[in-house]
């Protein structure tokens, strides 16, 4: 699958060995092995929404499209998606995103959260991945922290 790399965002969706802050257990590697092996695809949406415009709802405003575990600088789940149009919420998360990566120190402004489910085997299978400021809440199976997101070729431009 050929991807546009002007829409793409990188960040971690999810901390591993992480308490939630809420009693919750922290999150591992070897929970999510299955779904990173399998290679799915799960939607990008906005605040763990689908975004409303005069037309309805928007179905998502892109796609998470590969994850990797991944041990440094922080143990957790590297998600790379890409910003679709959106209805032009795509456009408007990008340039706010961008705005943000260009500033010498970056602020914790936008980041990324995953809703997963937890199968019967205790893997976690995400059902969709979040750009958003802030977590939603862990008791309901969402990630413990929003990370700050990276732009491909953002630094290079400097």
């Amino acid at each position: 699958m050929r991807m546009d790399h002007d829409r793409l965002v990188c960040g971690l969706a999810t901390a591993f060995d992480v308490p939630d802050g809420n009693g919750g257990e922290p999150w591992s590697a070897d929970q999510f092995r299955d779904f990173v092996d399998a290679g799915y695809q799960v939607p990008l949406l906005l605040n763990h929404e689908r975004p409303i415009n005069s037309r309805g709802l928007t179905p998502s405003v892109g796609t998470a499209r590969k994850f990797a575990a991944v041990e440094y600088p922080v143990k957790g789940l590297l998600c790379l998606a890409e910003v679709d149009y959106a209805d032009g919420w795509g456009d408007s998360i990008l340039r706010d995103v961008g705005k943000a990566l260009s500033q010498e120190y970056l602020p914790s402004v936008w980041g990324f959260s995953v809703a997963a489910k937890t199968l019967e085997d205790g893997q976690m299978w995400p059902v969709e991945v979040s750009i958003t400021r802030k977590p939603a809440s862990p008791t309901h199976g969402f990630s413990h922290a929003v990370l700050p997101l990276y732009r491909p070729g953002n630094f290079a431009e400097r």
